[in-house]
């Protein structure tokens, strides 16, 4: 293979890539991910690819990221993984059987005072559903 051929298809090569990380960066815009999960992304693969790549690709700034690392968990979500634990145990108790509405109403009961909605959002990002009677 001539050195002008292997050029040639080097060039093709980057074309590829350029429009496959274009196709990616579209995408990941489009489908509208939070930083901080994109952040989880980066911190997971960081021995295997470039923070700096990784960020690029990804549409997040470097400085977002590292920033992210030195805060660490946030306080609400702390707050949400110990509710995550009463839910959890509300809906053993009750077989199951209780959605968001109950657990709410139990949770209040033990004067634990959370919004409804919020404790829909939990027990749906943990796929925690009330069992449908037949």
């Amino acid at each position: 293979m001539s050195q002008e051929e292997e050029m040639e298809q080097l060039r093709r090569e980057n074309e590829i890539l350029r429009q496959e990380r274009d196709a990616l960066k579209e995408a990941m815009s489009n489908l509208r991910i939070a930083s901080s999960k994109k952040f989880a992304f980066i911190d997971a693969h960081r021995q295997h690819f470039q923070v700096a790549r990784m960020c690029s690709v990804l549409d997040v700034s470097e400085n977002g990221y590292f920033n992210w690392r030195k805060r660490g968990i946030s306080q609400r979500k702390q707050d949400d993984e110990q509710i995550a634990k009463h839910i959890e145990d509300i809906y053993r108790s009750s077989g199951g059987s209780y959605g968001s509405p109950r657990i709410h109403a139990e949770l209040k009961k033990q004067g634990m005072h959370y919004g409804r909605k919020r404790i829909a959002r939990i027990m749906r990002e943990r796929h925690i559903s009330a069992r449908v009677k037949k």
